[in-house]
């Protein structure tokens, strides 16, 4: 298991957490580190995908306590048992998580957590079809995924991996985000204030 793997697998209060997982945010990243293949770059994705859920509110979520909570990854399969290993033994909403990877698109509606990887890119139109007034936090790595629906983008800035928010879309999708998270992002689309 990599350092970072095991620095968030700590019991901590959400601030101590948040404070974390965004010190690992801001961590420079070489040329070489910025490709999406790399693996130290998708075990960064992958922990940070994992803490993103504990900083939104699903509505209804009370309801059904037996249903796993659902981690859903449209494209690699080496990303899936990432995000697997980081959510293993891990409760969100003191629920399970069950985590796969998509093999079709109607498979989509189950899902509480999208990552859409860059790979499946062609395909955001119709996922976006499907998840634009839904309760699913979709998460992307692609330029231009936020400006285009994706709630959270990863994006890199001064060889720094960032994360961008699409706060028109959160609301539209019915999620409830914490102001921290928000505060911690590039905001795309902000709400009127």
């Amino acid at each position: 298991m990599s350092r970072i793997s095991k620095l968030f697998r700590c019991s901590c209060s959400r601030h101590l957490c948040l404070g974390l997982f965004l010190a690992v945010y801001i961590l420079p990243l070489s040329a070489a580190n910025m490709l999406v293949s790399d693996p130290q770059l998708l075990t960064v994705k992958a922990v940070l995908v994992e803490r993103f859920s504990r900083f939104v509110g699903w509505p209804g979520e009370e309801g059904a306590p037996n249903a796993p909570f659902t981690v859903c990854v449209a494209g690699s399969r080496e990303f899936t048992e990432l995000i697997d290993k980081t959510y293993k033994e891990q409760k969100v909403r003191s629920k399970r998580v069950t985590v796969k990877t998509l093999d079709g698109l109607s498979e989509v509606e189950h899902c509480q957590v999208l990552f859409i990887t860059h790979a499946k890119r062609k395909l955001l139109p119709k996922i976006l079809k499907q998840t634009r007034y839904s309760p699913i936090l979709t998460v992307g790595e692609t330029d231009g995924f936020s400006q285009k629906g994706v709630l959270i983008n990863f994006f890199f800035a001064e060889s720094k991996m960032r994360f961008e928010i699409n706060e028109t879309a959160v609301k539209n999708s019915g999620l409830h985000m914490s102001y921290k998270l928000l505060a911690a992002a590039r905001v795309v689309e902000p709400l009127p204030r």
